[in-house]
């Protein structure tokens, strides 16, 4: 009698249970939480994206001359397989160094440029997706448009990387690469637009200021290769 009674009672509490949780799963399940899923893994993935971007741009904007130079301690050799040791070890100094750079750049192109774009490019063509209401893009004649085709998208996304990049000199020579342009009725795709270029623009600075000491580093060792020489030799 008491089994029985007990198997009525977990019968009932699970009864109990379902019947409060059924609304919760089906919330979870909907459309709307669907999209809240998708908006939160694109933003966590563009904000890890961002993150590694800032990290590698810390390694690339504090770029000088002196981190190519290896000095020795003690008094200079005379032995001229010492001396040859020694340049090669500033050789193979200086060829790590470039590689660790040259890796940092291309993080930040992949995680600064690349990610963000292909961001930018998806969150565009699903936009209508998660707000049919209120159209994201408005083209050359003014009509507004909810969903252009890839084409169109992907012109849109170099228009926007290119007026991020170099900043207002698109906007004062008023080039153009797309026939479609964002809404600025819609404050929530402008936003987004309006931060993808923010990023662009920072990462561009850092970039261009990169690849110009990089050259003055390069021609400088190239003109005064006895430096390197001399740094072999000792201190």
């Amino acid at each position: 009698m008491n089994g029985h009674s007990s198997l009525k009672y977990v019968g009932e509490a699970y009864l109990g249970v379902r019947r409060h949780l059924e609304p919760l799963l089906a919330e979870l399940g909907s459309e709307t939480a669907f999209k809240i899923y998708v908006l939160l893994g694109g933003l966590v993935l563009l904000g890890l994206s961002i993150g590694a971007a800032f990290r590698m741009m810390r390694d690339l904007k504090d770029l000088k001359r002196s981190a190519f130079e290896h000095r020795f301690p003690g008094p200079k050799p005379g032995d001229p397989a010492k001396v040859e040791a020694r340049r090669k070890k500033v050789e193979d100094f200086r060829a790590a160094k470039w590689r660790k750079l040259s890796g940092s750049f291309t993080g930040l192109v992949v995680f600064g440029f690349a990610v963000p774009s292909v961001c930018l490019y998806f969150g565009a063509a699903w936009y209508s997706w998660f707000d049919p209401h209120v159209p994201a893009f408005v083209a050359e004649g003014g009509a507004y448009l909810s969903n252009p085709d890839a084409w169109l998208l992907s012109v849109f996304v170099l228009d926007q990387f290119t007026h991020g990049a170099f900043m207002d000199i698109a906007e004062v020579f008023d080039l153009g690469w797309g026939e479609i342009r964002n809404n600025p009725a819609n404050p929530v795709f402008s936003g987004a637009v309006l931060l993808y270029r923010s990023f662009i623009a920072s990462f561009a600075v850092v970039a261009f200021f990169f690849i110009r000491r990089s050259l003055a580093i390069l021609w400088d060792l190239y003109r005064e290769p006895a430096r390197g020489a001399v740094q072999a030799q000792g201190a």
